[in-house]
């Protein structure tokens, strides 16, 4: 419910994975908001986002924070300005706060609300 108004009906499968507007998919889990190569503003999961190659990724960004969570690693990650990331990895391996990353997102994991 949002403002007095039923945003979405649904499992909580159902609304983390097809959310029906902006506001559920912020509500439910963590959800970026970023602009991909002229795409336009894009919304994302953290674990839908990929560590990749200098030149492979949609996007790059510097290590802001790392958060060793035992079975993954949350990221957080400056894109320029205001554009901070959450990625997600359960790549094992030490992040260090200013190593540059680039990075890709699924286009099927992309949400356009």
């Amino acid at each position: 419910m949002y403002g007095g108004r039923i945003e979405q009906m649904g499992t909580p499968l159902e609304m983390y994975s097809r959310p029906a507007t902006p506001f559920v998919a912020e509500f439910i889990g963590t959800m970026n908001r970023l602009r991909l190569n002229g795409t336009g503003e894009s919304l994302f999961r953290p674990e839908d986002t990929r560590i990749v190659a200098a030149g492979q990724g949609q996007f790059s960004g510097t290590i802001a924070s790392v958060f060793f969570l035992g079975d993954h690693t949350r990221l957080m990650v400056d894109c320029g300005g205001s554009q901070l990331v959450t990625v997600e990895t359960i790549e094992r391996r030490e992040f260090t706060v200013g190593e540059r990353l680039h990075l890709a997102v699924d286009q099927a994991a992309l949400l356009s609300l």
